[in-house]
């Protein structure tokens, strides 16, 4: 990982200012790590492409200065410039929603006081999946590479994965980021 982030960093344009350095590491590293997946398995069904990852929106956003784009500030301006009707929908963010108008500090605050009122109902879907996985789950998590593996604190996974199977299911996506890293390392183990 250091030499990765050694040779993206040093890959950078030299008159990049950090700002610009850190949207340009973001694009590099984020857009085909997040979306990549699903882009090529769109790609094997249907002709599409990904519009917010084209060189010239690309060139067109570095050419924007970066107090319009920073916090949703250019998407927000051209929703009012070009479709104000859409300005009055709340924008999402999870499973909670807040008014467009809100600039960056209220809709952070207001999604975190929503998502502690109510929290997000458990994804019916990954409720299933880890409902079959329980014993292959169980089993993992008590094997020794787990449990001496000095990346995990082993107390908290254990009564997280006791704790979801004893019923507090609201933290399955606790439980679900923990099963996709584990088997990301096990690959990374075998040379996957």
């Amino acid at each position: 990982a250091r030499r990765e982030i050694d040779a993206a960093t040093w890959a950078l344009p030299p008159a990049f200012g950090i700002d610009d350095a850190i949207d340009l590491l973001a694009i590099r590293a984020r857009l085909p790590n997040f979306f990549g997946y699903e882009q090529n398995r769109l790609d094997s069904h249907i002709l599409n492409y990904m519009p917010f990852a084209q060189p010239s929106l690309l060139r067109a956003l570095f050419a924007t200065p970066i107090g319009r784009r920073g916090h949703g500030k250019l998407f927000r301006e051209l929703i009012r410039t070009h479709q104000p009707v859409l300005a009055r929908f709340p924008l999402i963010k999870g499973a909670h929603s807040y008014p467009f108008a809100f600039p960056p500090l209220p809709a952070y605050l207001w999604t975190e006081i929503s998502r502690r009122l109510r929290p997000e109902p458990p994804s019916s879907t990954r409720t299933h999946v880890l409902h079959h996985l329980e014993a292959l789950i169980r089993d993992r998590v008590r094997d020794r590479d787990v449990r001496e593996d000095g990346r995990y604190a082993y107390p908290e996974l254990l009564e997280l994965i006791d704790g979801y199977y004893e019923g507090r299911h609201t933290r399955g996506a606790e439980l679900d980021w923990w099963l996709a890293l584990d088997a990301w390392w096990q690959s990374l183990k075998m040379g996957g």
